[in-house]
């Protein structure tokens, strides 16, 4: 199975002269808003020259499950100077090494890796074999399922978020054309297809940048309604294709797509020629078409490509959307419900410190937090096609301290035994007769209400209120909030059932 890196476009920034951490204590900060999924610096912005060891350090925060981090050296990057780069991926400044796929090739070092900690703070070191420059990419993505080398067998597409794609070999079953840019040989040799179906009439751009040098080719198609990529019919069906042979060009022109500006249709030679430079004509798509776009590394070198869209156009898919709420004010209790729709699987991350790790329904959940700090959750929804939407929220719970009452008012237990022997078989709140319009909520571990009550003349016996009646709840500590009603905030706490 081919692996894909699935990242939220935005403007990549490069810029010279940024600080880097020569400890892992003091790791240079990248990727640390929800929002960023994706970096990439300068040519020369980062050396390792100047380090005590030649070790450099980054950290950042991981809001997609899979990392892909990709360090360039000198050769592919001629302005850089650092050799046989080597990067290491950790879970803290103690160890924690984190399992992942690690080459380097050409003085390109890239790690790859999957199940990370939504939420956590990750670290990694960069060296090499000499001190020098380099240039720093990372993407923190959600993967797409599978990717096929023939039209028939193409990953669909069903946003147009941004994508990185690694290890491109081979052209699958069928050697299939370039349509319109049949120059010499005219066909693919290590290739990848996409496929999307239009979900409205628009614009459509895009942009393919490799992460080295390399002859990146491709070729767009406009399959109809049927979405039939039988190959006699392929050529026919061709609408923009280049073959522009941009690493050859002084200096070299690397990226390659479809733009707004440009006014041809193809680039055919090969050659660097002039007149061309490896942009075609955008195209206005038809809605509910599917087009198919095949990806050739005419290079071989099997290196990385990001794939970012533009324009009005969107991709039918999955939508994840969440709805949450904080559920009782100054709490550390939220509610959400997933509004997703085109969608056959859903995954939440709740994030860290949260009563509910994951689930895969569509709620509503209520979760206890039980750490403060930033927290994000993430609601994945995916499809049969194996298209996978993300959407998530970010909040921050500090230390809730809320205005007590005065320490005469009331003294709640802090555990009871309900077990029949006549024993604390009721949770006692002394003093609480004096307030009879208080009201108590009690909760399970989930964030569940599980008692609720105005006034406490008939004290909780650790049963669970239900339409049909009471049962026994099982031992365990439950969350309670009383509010008394006499202008100070709610006192809160836990209560233990011991059985």
């Amino acid at each position: 199975m081919k692996k894909l890196i699935l990242y939220i476009s935005f403007v990549l920034i490069s810029q010279l002269g940024y600080a880097q951490g020569n400890n892992c204590s003091t790791a240079q900060a990248l990727l640390d808003q929800p929002s960023e999924l994706n970096y990439c610096s300068a040519d020369t912005a980062y050396t390792t020259t100047g380090s005590s060891n030649g070790t450099v350090w980054f950290k950042f925060v991981a809001n997609r499950s899979n990392i892909n981090i990709t360090v360039v050296g000198h050769g592919d990057n001629p302005n850089a100077t650092l050799l046989s780069p080597t990067i290491s991926l950790y879970t803290n400044c103690n160890g924690g090494t984190v399992a992942a796929t690690a080459t380097t090739v050409v003085n390109n070092g890239n790690l790859y890796t999957g199940g990370l900690d939504i939420g956590q703070t990750y670290y990694f070191s960069v060296s090499g074999t000499n001190t020098g420059t380099f240039r720093l990419c990372i993407n923190n993505y959600t993967p797409i399922l599978s990717v096929g080398q023939d039209c028939s067998t193409a990953a669909f597409l069903c946003n147009t978020q941004t994508f990185s794609q690694i290890e491109m070999q081979g052209f699958g079953n069928i050697r299939e054309s370039f349509g319109a840019c049949t120059s010499g040989d005219g066909l693919e040799s290590n290739s990848e297809w996409y496929k999307w179906t239009a979900a409205n009439n628009g614009t459509l751009t895009f942009l393919l940048t490799p992460s080295a040098n390399d002859d990146i080719d491709w070729a767009l198609f406009d399959l109809g309604t049927s979405g039939d990529c039988t190959s006699s019919a392929l050529s026919a069906k061709s609408i923009r294709c280049s073959i522009f042979g941009g690493p050859q060009c002084n200096p070299p022109k690397l990226q390659t797509g479809l733009s707004i500006t440009s006014t041809s249709l193809a680039e055919p030679t090969g050659n660097c020629v002039p007149g061309e430079d490896g942009f075609t004509e955008f195209i206005t798509v038809q809605q509910n078409h599917v087009y198919a776009l095949m990806v050739n590394n005419f290079s071989g070198t099997n290196h990385t490509f990001t794939l970012s869209f533009g324009g009005t156009a969107t991709f039918l898919g999955p939508v994840a959307k969440i709805n949450f709420s904080q559920s009782i004010p100054n709490t550390s209790i939220y509610t959400f419900q997933s509004l997703s729709s085109n969608y056959t699987n859903l995954k939440w991350t709740f994030g860290d410190g949260a009563s509910m790790s994951t689930a895969t329904s569509p709620g509503p959940f209520n979760i206890i937090y039980n750490t403060p700090g930033t927290k994000t959750v993430v609601l994945e929804a995916k499809n049969s096609s194996g298209c996978s939407t993300v959407d998530y929220v970010t909040f921050t719970i500090g230390e809730i301290t809320p205005t007590k009452a005065p320490e005469v008012a009331i003294k709640p237990a802090n555990l009871f035994t309900p077990n029949g022997d006549g024993i604390h078989d009721q949770w006692e709140i002394n003093g609480i007769a004096n307030y009879p319009g208080c009201i108590i909520k009690i909760f399970n571990r989930w964030g569940y209400q599980v008692y609720s009550s105005i006034g406490y003349s008939t004290p909780w016996d650790g049963t669970f209120q239900g339409l049909f009646g009471n049962a026994d709840l099982p031992a365990g500590t439950y969350y309670y909030e009383i509010d008394l009603k006499n202008g100070y905030q709610p006192i809160e706490g836990y209560v233990a059932i011991i059985r």
